[in-house]
């Protein structure tokens, strides 16, 4: 049964991956200290649509998966890469106010793997904190926001493929 559970996990992954896509164009647009609003409005829908897929998905197979436990997850993630944002800004630091959240990402993730005993997600967390190993000297402030936007992006949503197509035994 927690393995069933768990292949339930590719729909967040999808919609944080195209929240993550949406962020990118944005960062440059309004500034990367400016994406607050995005991500309220971002993480409110995304915990309807997440609330809806696990409501239908329980009446038509019987999988029944709490949502409490994926918003209050997606909140202290944003909570957390909000403050390391903020945090970064008020001492100067380029790197805490840039980098910082996806950090924070990342350590959920690798949090949630070892709960989980995921394979899927521990990789995601190695290819998020590569993401952003790769950005840092590659890119500064927004672009870097945007870069590691885009890599999340990328890897949240080709896993959430991955672990569809797993958990549906297509390949």
């Amino acid at each position: 049964m927690g393995r069933r559970r768990l292949a339930t996990v590719w729909f967040p992954l999808s919609v944080f991956g195209l929240i993550y896509l949406g962020m990118a164009p944005l960062a440059l647009v309004v500034h990367r200290n400016h994406l607050a609003p995005y991500f309220l409005v971002t993480l409110i829908s995304a915990s309807f649509l997440t609330a809806r897929h696990y409501r239908r998905r329980g009446d038509s197979d019987g999988i029944e998966t709490a949502v409490w436990p994926w918003l209050a997850t997606s909140i202290a993630m944003t909570v957390g890469g909000g403050v390391a944002s903020v945090t970064g800004f008020r001492l100067h630091s380029l790197f805490l106010n840039s980098t910082g959240p996806f950090l924070v990402v990342t350590a959920f993730f690798l949090a949630f793997s070892a709960i989980a005993r995921s394979t899927f997600l521990l990789i995601d967390a190695l290819i998020m904190a590569a993401v952003c190993a790769a950005a840092t000297p590659i890119a500064n402030g927004d672009n870097r926001v945007a870069t590691e936007a885009i890599g999340f992006a990328f890897v949240l949503l080709a896993s959430a493929r991955l672990q569809h197509q797993a958990a549906t035994g297509l390949n």
